[in-house]
């Protein structure tokens, strides 16, 4: 009896492990649909190519005006409206406001097009003699808004 009961429960376990990877999967998915139709509806001009390569022999590099300024008025406009933030804190580590990037899919599309532009990607990968590329969009800290706003938000480290 006992043997039968801990296999039908690791059968219902695995069904429902499942499940949840097939919806998961499928919301990556739906994301990756929508990501794509963000790079086509709102094309962002870096032109990035007016730096020049800058020196990576520090491990540090320093782009004064990195963006053109309507880029980053956009940019920045965009992201002070966005009302989905949750708040977090993790003692010692952190406290404040964050947007995920499933909410930047849905909410910023500016933000997402800057992170998965072509001329960002080229610009790096020239910077650090190396392809760069958009993380994965199941790896949901690729892309996220960090925002200290209140008294004793903080970050920790990074």
């Amino acid at each position: 009896m006992l043997v039968e009961l801990g296999a039908g429960t690791t059968v219902v376990a695995a069904g429902a492990f499942g499940v949840a990877r097939w919806r998961r999967a499928r919301l990556y998915r739906a994301h990756a649909v929508k990501v794509a139709d963000i790079m086509r509806s709102n094309p962002l001009e870096l032109r990035l190519e007016r730096h020049g390569v800058p020196g990576f022999d520090k491990a540090l590099v320093k782009v004064p005006d990195f963006l053109p300024a309507g880029v980053f008025a956009r940019l920045r406009s965009d992201i002070l409206a966005l009302d989905a933030q949750e708040r977090a804190h993790v003692p010692i580590m952190r406290r404040g406001a964050t947007a995920a990037y499933e909410t930047l899919i849905a909410e910023v599309p500016s933000v997402v097009a800057c992170y998965h532009s072509p001329d960002l990607m080229r610009f790096i990968s020239r910077v650090v003699g190396a392809a760069v590329a958009p993380t994965p969009i199941n790896d949901q800290s690729s892309l996220s808004i960090l925002h200290y706003d209140r008294p004793l938000d903080h970050i920790g480290w990074h």
